[in-house]
C-alpha cells in the first residue's frame, strides 16, 4: 500500500512548464525602409529609384517594387490610372487617388489612397500585402516596413 502524509512540507517545488507554438514558416519577405532607396528581399539588397515614405500614418512604397518582393505581377493602366497586383488567384486593385480598393473583387475602405510622387506610383504597402495574404509589420526603431508570407 501506498501512504500519503499530506501534512509532509518537505514536497519538492513543481516548475510549470511554458508551451511554445512555433511560429509559421515564412516564405519570401521584403524590408523597405523609410526615406531609402535600397530594400532588402529575403536577404538580398535591391536598388529602387524612388524611396518609402510616411504619410498620413502610412508607409507608401513604389508599387513595382512591392509586387516583385512579393512575387506577384503588377500592371498599370495609364487611362484609369489603376494598379493591378495579382498572386496565385488573389488580386489587389487600386485607383489613383480613391481609398476604395478591391481586394479579390470586393470593395475594401482603406483610410489612405495611393498616389504618384515623382512620376512613381507609391500605394500604401500595408494595405496591398495584407490584401494578397501577407503579414506587415513595423519596427519604428530603424523605421522599417517588414512583409512576410506566411506559409
Amino acid at each position: 500500500a501506498f501512504n500519503v502524509n499530506w501534512n509532509d512540507k518537505t514536497a519538492g517545488k513543481a516548475q510549470i512548464g511554458t508551451c511554445v507554438t512555433p511560429a509559421a514558416s515564412v516564405g519570401r519577405n521584403a524590408c523597405f525602409y523609410i526615406g531609402s532607396n535600397i530594400m532588402n528581399v529575403n536577404g538580398s539588397n535591391v536598388i529602387m529609384d524612388a524611396a518609402p515614405y510616411i504619410k498620413a500614418g502610412r508607409t507608401y512604397v513604389p508599387v513595382r517594387y512591392l509586387g516583385d518582393a512579393l512575387g506577384a505581377t503588377t500592371t498599370w493602366d495609364a487611362a484609369t490610372q489603376t494598379v493591378t497586383v495579382t498572386k496565385e488567384g488573389k488580386t489587389v486593385v487600386l485607383v489613383i487617388g480613391s481609398k476604395v480598393a478591391k481586394v479579390n473583387g470586393a470593395d475594401v475602405q482603406m483610410d489612405v489612397a495611393p498616389e504618384i510622387t515623382n512620376g512613381r506610383t507609391m500605394l500604401p504597402a500595408r494595405w496591398v500585402a495584407e490584401g494578397l495574404g501577407y503579414a506587415v509589420g513595423w519596427n519604428e526603431v530603424l523605421k522599417q516596413v517588414v512583409v512576410q508570407e506566411l506559409l
